[in-house]
C-alpha cells in the first residue's frame, strides 16, 4: 500500500479490518480507504492475494499517523485480536441482526 503523505498532508489515517473470501482476517492502515480495499482486491497486497475477494467489516479513523500504526499493530497482538474479536466485531454483528429483523 501507498501510505506516501506524510502526517501534515493528510487529515485521517484509518486502521481497517478485512475479511477475505476463505474467512481470514487482516489489519492494515492506510490513508486512503478506497486505495486498499483496491490494492486487497486487485492482488497487489501479498497477505491476500490467494484469498480475494476482500470485504471491510470495519475500520477506525485516526487524526495522528502514529496512533493508527500503535493500534494497527495492537490488532495484531492477541489482546488486540480478543478486542476485536469480543467487542469491535460482535458488536456489528449485533448490528446487522437487529437490522435484519426490522
Amino acid at each position: 500500500m501507498d501510505n506516501h503523505l506524510s502526517q501534515d498532508d493528510c487529515p485521517f489515517w484509518y486502521v481497517y479490518v478485512l475479511e477475505c473470501s476463505d474467512g481470514h482476517r487482516d489489519t492494515g492502515f492506510t490513508n486512503d480507504l478506497d486505495r486498499a480495499i483496491f490494492d486487497h482486491n486487485s492482488g497487489i497486497c501479498h497477505t491476500t492475494r490467494d484469498r480475494g475477494p476482500v470485504n471491510i467489516l470495519s475500520y477506525v479513523a485516526f487524526s495522528d499517523m502514529h496512533n493508527a500504526i500503535h493500534f494497527e499493530k495492537y490488532l495484531r497482538k492477541a489482546p488486540g485480536r480478543k478486542f476485536l474479536n469480543t467487542k469491535m466485531l460482535n458488536s456489528l454483528s449485533r448490528k446487522r441482526d437487529n437490522k435484519s429483523r426490522r
